[in-house]
């Protein structure tokens, strides 16, 4: 999967696809935070000490569910523009092999709240 983080200012196409707008502010920061639950671990060949371990650590290891959810918590809390981590629900349906991240709730640096749907990870 290729996904491509737009730094904060450059011009990006609206949800509708028809203007240009700059990406700032709250959405550059859902972008960084999606784009980087996403990122699987060693995926980059410039540092594959980047990403999320889900090979390593989640998809079929049996990993407890509230240790899967501090991977989590801490990739939230280090993407910048991120003051702190206020919710973040993990879940893992064994029957369904699926892994779902969220919904979750940080609060920015400016103060303000950003939350996100649940993400599906199928096993």
């Amino acid at each position: 999967m290729i996904i491509r983080i737009l730094p904060k200012g450059s011009l990006a196409l609206t949800p509708d696809g028809k203007q240009f707008a700059t990406n700032e502010g709250k959405e550059h920061t859902l972008n960084k935070i999606e784009a980087r639950i996403r990122f699987f671990l060693g995926e980059w060949f410039a540092d594959t000490r980047l990403g999320v371990p889900y090979y390593r650590d989640i998809l079929g290891q049996k990993t407890p569910t509230p240790v899967i959810r501090s991977i989590f918590w801490q990739v939230l809390s280090e993407c910048p523009g991120v003051a702190s981590v206020v919710k973040l629900d993990v879940s893992f349906d064994a029957r369904k092999r699926e892994l779902t991240v969220g919904p979750w709730e940080v609060i920015l640096q400016d103060g303000s709240f950003l939350s996100s749907e649940p993400f599906i990870v199928e096993t």
